[in-house]
């Protein structure tokens, strides 16, 4: 819950949401972010070491923009990044 207040707080341009955290799993996460007129416009991509599609699913699911397995292909994140953020934020 701490991450969502933050990200409340400080509006960042893109969200690293990793899937398996305590307390609040990164889907609870993004749905709230999501359901908030404040943060719903920021870019979420979901992290999982979890290489299942179904875990996939329920990122994009949940809000995701992007969802990537760890360990990370960086070069595919930094591409998404790039893209994602040259769009910038939608009227």
């Amino acid at each position: 819950m701490a991450a969502v207040e933050l990200a409340r707080r400080q509006r960042p341009a893109l969200i690293l949401m990793d899937i398996l955290m305590p307390d609040m799993d990164g889907l609870q996460a993004t749905r709230l972010l999501g359901q908030d007129p404040n943060t719903r416009h920021i870019p979420v991509f979901g992290l999982s070491g979890l290489a299942m599609e179904t875990n996939r699913n329920n990122a994009l699911d949940a809000g995701c923009r992007e969802f990537f397995n760890k360990p990370l292909d960086v070069d595919r994140l930094r591409e998404a990044m790039a893209r994602v953020l040259a769009e910038g934020v939608p009227s």
